[in-house]
């Protein structure tokens, strides 16, 4: 690899590393200090915790469809794998989520530096974070879905 690919290479592992556990990180600091530490508390860990089942979930079905489709001739995989792969799509899971944070809070920030409250900005906000969320995260994920078996 080139140099520039082998620093974000490694940049990338880190992310994926560490993407689960500052969710898990994020979510405690905000049920501390929550105001009221019944609702505010157990959304933010409810949050954190179902976006990393989910990606378990789609960590470990990933792993069972290689095993059964292509792995069959190659031999079995090993339960390392299945866990590797379920902790990587809770990297990839909490990775989308921050994104989709900042997306959200950027567009909040354009919306009160130009003073946008209408309903056109009601409509037009959901609109963009959509498309910014297909056009971007999606090849994202289908990227990282498709070069880790």
């Amino acid at each position: 690899m080139s140099g520039v690919y082998a620093v974000l290479h490694w940049v990338l592992i880190a992310a994926y590393l560490a993407a689960p556990v500052v969710l898990v990180a994020i979510a405690a600091l905000r049920a501390r200090l929550a105001r009221r530490p019944g609702e505010r508390a157990r959304a933010a860990a409810l949050s954190a915790m179902t976006t990393l089942f989910a990606g378990a979930a789609i960590g470990v079905g990933l792993a069972l469809v290689y095993a059964h489709f292509i792995a069959r001739s190659l031999g079995a995989i090993s339960i390392g794998q299945v866990l590797i792969s379920a902790y990587a799509g809770m990297g990839l899971l909490a990775i989308l989520k921050s994104l989709d944070w900042l997306l959200q809070l950027g567009l909040s920030h354009i919306r009160r530096k130009r003073e946008w409250n209408g309903p056109s900005w009601a409509a037009a906000a959901p609109f963009v974070r959509v498309v910014v969320l297909v056009l971007v995260l999606l090849p994202f994920s289908l990227a990282a879905g498709v070069t880790f078996r």
